[in-house]
């Protein structure tokens, strides 16, 4: 079946409406950043270096270079309220079942745990590693060294943006390949103070 050109356009101004909304950029803007080439995140995607290990031990997460993971929006972030609704409309289709009952309610302990839902959280800041460390823990997923996210969401001072949907995809990723769901990466962080 084809697609007419009028589908298209309906398809292309239904989105151009969404991202306008989920943003709260006006229409304008939102054409705007387009025409000078910044995507939507959901067009941003580029192969993932993933694996979380806040002890430089354990699990190391390979994904394949094909699954994709959003390089960011350049925004500086959201509170740890927007977040987690963030991170329910990143992992809703993927992973739908991760976003109700107990396996959002340990998802949201786990980052809860790690950074307060913060696109911030620094541990070089925390006290738990040195001021000047080169390997630090960053990000809401507390990706350990941060270099293993997109660009995106690093740390300002590295080049980053601490941009939080990069973050989230990353740290989506990185549970998918490493632990299957939030409940075994709660679990696992719950036994051994990391995931």
């Amino acid at each position: 079946m084809a697609i007419s050109g009028l589908g298209v356009a309906y398809a292309t101004t239904g989105m151009i409406l969404f991202w306008s909304g989920f943003t709260g950029n006006t229409v304008k803007d939102t054409l705007t950043g387009i025409l000078k080439g910044n995507v939507p995140p959901h067009q941003q995607l580029a192969p993932p270096s993933i694996g979380v290990n806040n002890n430089d031990q354990g699990a190391t997460g390979n994904v394949s270079s094909t699954t994709p993971v959003f390089q960011g929006t350049g925004s500086s972030g959201g509170t740890p309220s927007q977040n987690q609704n963030l991170a329910k409309l990143m992992a809703g289709n993927a992973h739908p079942d991760w976003i109700t009952g107990q396996q959002w309610n340990d998802w949201v302990a786990l980052w809860n745990k790690e950074s307060g839902w913060s696109q911030t959280a620094d541990t070089r800041k925390t006290g738990l590693d040195p001021a000047n460390a080169s390997v630090f823990a960053y990000g809401i997923p507390q990706a350990r060294p941060y270099s293993k996210m997109p660009k995106a969401g690093w740390p300002p001072d590295k080049g980053g943006k601490a941009d939080p949907s990069a973050q989230i995809s990353w740290g989506i990723q990185y549970i998918a390949a490493t632990y299957g769901s939030p409940s075994k990466a709660w679990a696992h962080e719950l036994a051994h103070n990391w995931y």
